[in-house]
């Protein structure tokens, strides 16, 4: 685990780093735009794939609306990977990917998480509306999927109106985490493969009353990289690479992208 840690914080170092001292004109990496709750697994894939190919890759991660948003203002990537179909094909309805190389990866659900060492009675999302609950952590819906997904569970299950007035907004996963962490708030919806890395928290209820949620990736217009990029896709795809995002409690997709 040490030794895991070093190398996602030598990755993020060197990123920074990237970032601060090459024009896109300059770049011989392949630029991956990919979603913040990839962070873990993707640099544990993109460290194999440097080891085996000798590319390098840097990545950018946030929300992938964000990242969506920095690719329609003229930012530089490769390869966006999305948490979100939605985002996806707003870039494919802007004509700003190659159609053809948009493939489906992985799947993942929200869950309902508490803290750890919190004894509170928590067992479904109904249990929100429960007085007990005072403070409620979900992401922005408006810029991140993974509060568009926590919005749509909530209105299909009739209780987003109820519990509104308790609801804390983060600006993704990560930062819904921390303020469950942190914050002093009772609960908070995230993804599962996040609260999987968190021993701090532990889930409370599983949802699906949503929109399925499928990880895809593309090969933007504006690469520099196009045949590199393509290939990092299909090692992607390679079972070395979907295994490590499985242990990361990914799901598989079965089926083709578009």
């Amino acid at each position: 685990m040490n030794n895991k840690i070093s190398i996602i914080l030598y990755f993020i170092i060197s990123i920074l780093l990237f970032s601060c001292s090459k024009t896109k004109e300059e770049k011989d990496d392949i630029i991956i735009f990919a979603s913040s709750s990839l962070m873990n697994p993707l640099i544990e894939i993109c460290t194999n794939y440097k080891k085996e190919t000798g590319e390098k890759i840097g990545c950018s991660f946030d929300s992938s609306g964000r990242l969506r948003e920095q690719i329609q203002s003229g930012n530089y990537a490769d390869l966006y990977f999305s948490s979100s179909l939605y985002e996806m094909n707003m870039l494919k309805d802007m004509n700003l990917l190659y159609n053809d190389s948009i493939t489906n990866i992985v799947k993942n659900e929200i869950v309902l998480v508490i803290p750890k060492d919190l004894n509170i009675n928590i067992n479904s999302f109904y249990d929100l509306t429960n007085d007990y609950i005072n403070k409620i952590a979900i992401g922005e819906s408006m810029t991140s999927p993974i509060g568009r997904y926590t919005e749509e569970t909530l209105n299909n299950l009739g209780i987003y109106d109820i519990i509104s007035d308790k609801i804390i907004f983060g600006k993704d996963t990560r930062e819904v985490i921390d303020l469950v962490k942190n914050d002093k708030i009772e609960c908070g919806i995230v993804y599962i493969t996040e609260a999987m890395l968190n021993n701090d928290l532990k889930i409370a209820a599983e949802n699906k009353s949503h929109t399925e949620i499928i990880y895809s990736i593309a090969v933007l217009k504006k690469s520099l990289k196009e045949k590199e990029a393509r290939d990092f896709i299909d090692y992607l795809c390679s079972e070395e690479s979907i295994n490590i995002l499985k242990d990361y409690g990914f799901g598989i997709i079965t089926y083709p992208a578009f």
